[in-house]
């Protein structure tokens, strides 16, 4: 069985970590593989100063297997950097940098791929 991976971007104040300067974050949850278009809506994740991560479930949203997967920091390219990768960060580390979070929601993944 497979699942499909949502991801969401967040915008933060930039913060070092790992020697990088972070310009934004990328928090990603693991669904069924064949969920709805319908239920995608369903699902909203917010971003907090007091507690990170949190994924929300629209109460009419069925069926839906949401469970938390990666965060990542979205830094510059060593080689290219106009342009941003991304690199995986512990939830641990990132509450050390909480107060460079903006109280946020996004309810529109903004990548998505599948895996085994």
């Amino acid at each position: 069985m497979g699942y499909l991976i949502l991801g969401y971007d967040f915008d933060c104040r930039e913060f070092q970590y790992q020697g990088r300067t972070v310009q934004g974050l990328v928090f990603e949850v693991k669904t069924n593989e064949k969920i709805s278009r319908r239920n995608r809506e369903n699902i909203t994740v917010e971003l907090s100063q007091k507690n990170g991560f949190w994924v929300r479930l629209h109460q009419n949203a069925k069926g839906i297997k949401v469970e938390p997967y990666k965060s990542y920091a979205a830094v510059p390219c060593k080689d290219a950097p106009w342009q941003l990768e991304q690199i995986e960060i512990s939830h641990k580390a990132l509450m050390k940098h909480a107060d460079c979070f903006y109280d946020q929601l996004n309810g529109f993944p903004g990548s998505e791929y599948y895996i085994e």
